[in-house]
């Protein structure tokens, strides 16, 4: 029995609602897999509902590894019937509400932990607790009405938005504890839902220390290779980096075998124009998608990593934790002075600039290329990977469930 719970459970059972888990190949669906693999572990009877596999744009067969053995009830959910409404807990609301209703009755987990997005079947968590008497917990991989980064117009959009300002609050009244992944995330809760600010706290992503032992593959293009795992967008600007990694390889005059930019991630249009526009493609290695433990090969096989945020300092990208568990350079291109440059102060092997532009941004490159040529490497704080062990945070989490039991009984 895990410590803490009353005498009369003799195995605490957690339900976890996720639309994406493995094998799909999203990133967000890293965090959940972990916390399902680390709860088993620490006793936890888990069980997950899910969607079919044939929902998923890609998939991670390696990922299932993490979850062997946990019962995933899969479901189907309806066609996307409103275009340009993304949504896609409101396309599964009608078959998990079944599903749901049947796990609760014939398995009665003690609690139930939803993680999002998607977001609007979260209609389903008051009667979760009123109806069948179970606390639940949100986890917030992003945020969902408070989302900085939505830039979406016109009716469709505003009428998203009205269901997000609907169910939110709905759903964060009747939860027992809400899950962030950075300070600045659960800062903003607070300040935007003042009355359960006891109710909010944060757990962050992490590395699992599984996926980096052992006798693990490299890949390298040359001699000094700077590689981004992860996806663009519409928020990171990556052409600083462009224009001074040009202007170093002009300087220097350096052929492509001596250094090499790795984009492991799905192509996007705009990157890659600027890439063409530069003609610095034969300096660069546009690999493409790859799975999780397959993309790890390309950071080991790097001289440094390239960390490019947004403008709100919530960020949490995930990457940067992968960075710091395999002992890497990281040049971090920051929009704001928010979580990642706090992170990055803890980290002693950082070339951080805020607010880059190419110049900032090839002083940065620049300085790291010299000190790659001194071979000059300095040592990772161990305080810093203890502290973003997924295993560690799990078993915070597992504190965090058993505190909501005991809370609700």
């Amino acid at each position: 029995m895990t410590p803490g719970l009353k005498k009369g459970l003799s195995e605490p059972r957690v339900l976890l609602i996720a639309y994406y888990f493995p094998p799909s190949g999203l990133v967000g669906t890293v965090r959940i897999a972990k916390f399902a693999k680390y709860l088993k572990r620490l006793g936890w009877g888990t069980r997950v509902i899910s969607v079919f596999t044939k929902y998923y744009q890609t998939t991670n067969p390696d990922s299932i590894m993490d979850v062997a053995g946990i019962p995933v009830s899969r479901t189907k959910r309806v066609p996307q019937l409103i275009r340009l409404v993304n949504e896609e807990g409101l396309y599964w609301l009608p078959h998990l509400t079944a599903r749901l209703v049947s796990v609760l009755r014939h398995w009665r987990p003690h609690i139930v932990l939803f993680t999002g997005g998607p977001f609007a079947h979260w209609l389903l968590t008051p009667f979760i607790r009123r109806l069948y008497g179970i606390p639940y917990i949100l986890d917030f991989r992003d945020p969902w009405r408070l989302d900085p980064y939505r830039r979406d117009k016109g009716m469709f959009s505003y009428l998203y938005r009205l269901m997000a300002s609907v169910i939110e609050p709905i759903a964060i009244d009747n939860a027992s504890y809400i899950v962030n992944v950075t300070e600045q995330a659960t800062e903003m809760f607070k300040k935007k839902y003042p009355r359960f600010r006891q109710k909010f706290l944060t757990l962050h992503n992490g590395f699992d220390p599984e996926d980096l032992g052992g006798e693990r593959p490299s890949v390298s293009f040359s001699r000094c290779d700077i590689a981004y795992v992860g996806a663009f967008g519409e928020f990171r600007n990556p052409e600083p980096f462009f224009l001074a990694f040009r202007k170093l390889i002009l300087e220097k005059a350096l052929k492509p075998d001596e250094i090499h930019f790795v984009w492991v991630g799905k192509h996007e249009d705009g990157p890659l124009e600027t890439i063409s526009r530069l003609g610095i493609r034969d300096y660069c290695a546009l690999v493409g998608y790859k799975p999780y433990l397959e993309a790890l090969s390309y950071i080991r096989g790097s001289k440094a990593c390239l960390l490019v945020s947004g403008n709100h300092p919530y960020e949490p990208t995930t990457k940067v934790f992968d960075y710091i568990a395999l002992d890497k350079w990281i040049i971090a291109l920051l929009g704001s002075d928010g979580f990642l440059s706090s992170l990055l102060d803890k980290y002693e092997s950082v070339i951080k600039v805020l607010n880059p532009d190419p110049e900032k941004a090839y002083g940065a490159l620049k300085a790291f290329f010299e000190m790659s040529h001194r071979g000059e490497k300095q040592a990772t704080e161990p305080n810093i990977k203890q502290e973003f062990n997924r295993q560690i945070i799990t078993s915070m989490l597992s504190q965090v469930l058993e505190k909501a039991i005991d809370e609700f009984k």
